[in-house]
């Protein structure tokens, strides 16, 4: 129908938006799991005004093997872009 077109269209374009990626040394977490898709990390930073922290959904982990060493590209969203309801957005 055409509301459940629109809803979804507008959650796709503000999750585009509040999505980012970071860029993390290594392949695998502090416990030894490596960084899978579908995961909830929270995310402590000062420069994206998160103090306290906000629970992101990683959507897309890139495992990166150069001659610097492992690293992980982890793309991040807001967990709730995936349901029919609002986005909570963390700031």
């Amino acid at each position: 129908n055409l509301k459940a077109a629109a809803e979804w269209s507008r959650n796709k374009t503000l999750a585009d938006a509040l999505s980012f990626t970071l860029t993390v040394e290594g392949w695998y977490k502090d416990n030894g799991e490596p960084w899978a898709e579908n995961e909830i990390v929270t995310v402590i930073s000062k420069s994206m005004f998160l103090p306290q922290g906000f629970d992101f959904l990683i959507n897309r982990v890139e495992y990166v093997l150069s001659n610097n060493g492992r690293s992980s590209v982890l793309s991040f969203v807001p967990p709730t872009v995936y349901s029919q309801g609002e986005i909570v957005e963390p700031w």
